[in-house]
């Protein structure tokens, strides 16, 4: 982030790479200043595809994915060989559930990019979103290919090989995502979850309070520890967790495994049914 900043403060009037550092705002979910820069951007340049591409993720961050895909459509009308603009309708259309139109999205932007590593995990997405764990692994693996030291793309493919039942191999690849990046809250959860998933819960405890406290507010964090703490036994303790999890869930979620939970913490561990 420094970079980008440093970069606009030697030249306002520059275009190059906004594109880039309006996506990295929307994963850092900073609304006021990708609005900031997406209205600077087309102010300066309005036939720069890097300044729909910002406006479009300011949009994308809004949840107006609509427009969003209008304007990195626009984008692409200015620019067709435009990867990263391709990746970036994958995501919208994928946002919109139009799985097949992603898919289109990605693949020409490899056409144009085969070493684009945004759209191989991009379709890896996609594939997971269909329960394809394979063909999900098969496309992280090309994008870690690209980007080896991505803690993002090694936690996602762990994911994938715990989806597919290979709990152990799942687990190497987690460790190493959390060790390129200690902080990564998705690595620790899935981590933790694997643990118990092989019947490790002490170790699965110790990751799950050191990711409380990294992260307080998160439901699915204290969902899982009720689910540990009611495989060791301790009863009070879980339902402690399940209920921090139902008031910190948010209101269109959907609580009722948190609630199917509460109601089976002192049932025998045999009839707990499927996981949270």
């Amino acid at each position: 982030m420094g970079a980008f900043r440093r970069m606009r403060e030697a030249d306002r009037f520059a275009t190059g790479n906004l594109d880039h550092y309006s996506t990295a705002l929307w994963y850092l979910q900073r609304p006021v200043e990708l609005s900031t820069l997406a209205r600077e951007a087309l102010a300066v340049d309005r036939h720069a595809p890097e300044a729909w591409c910002a406006a479009g993720n300011c949009l994308s961050l809004r949840r107006d994915h609509g427009r969003a895909l209008g304007y990195f459509r626009r984008a692409l009308q200015l620019d067709p060989r435009s990867a990263y603009a391709h990746t970036l309708c994958g995501h919208e259309l994928g946002a919109q559930e139009d799985l097949e139109g992603a898919l289109r999205s990605y693949r020409s932007a490899l056409a144009l990019q085969p070493r684009h590593h945004n759209a191989w995990y991009g379709m890896s997405q996609v594939f997971a979103r269909q329960e394809k764990w394979d063909l999900a692994e098969y496309h992280l693996q090309r994008a870690m290919q690209v980007h080896p030291t991505s803690a993002v793309l090694k936690c996602h493919c762990a994911i994938a090989m715990a989806r597919s039942g290979r709990l152990h191999q799942a687990l190497a690849v987690v460790q190493e995502a959390i060790r390129l990046d200690p902080g990564n809250p998705l690595a620790r959860y899935e981590r933790a979850s694997m643990l118990l998933d092989m019947s490790r819960p002490k170790e699965a405890l110790e990751e799950l309070l050191a990711l409380r406290d990294l992260a307080p507010r998160e439901a699915p964090v204290h969902a899982l520890l009720g689910r540990v703490y009611r495989q060791l036994g301790h009863a009070d303790r879980a339902l402690r967790s399940l209920a921090a999890a139902l008031a910190l869930s948010p209101p269109d979620a959907d609580a009722s495994g948190v609630k199917a939970a509460l109601e089976r913490v002192h049932q025998p561990e045999d009839t707990q049914g499927d996981e949270l």
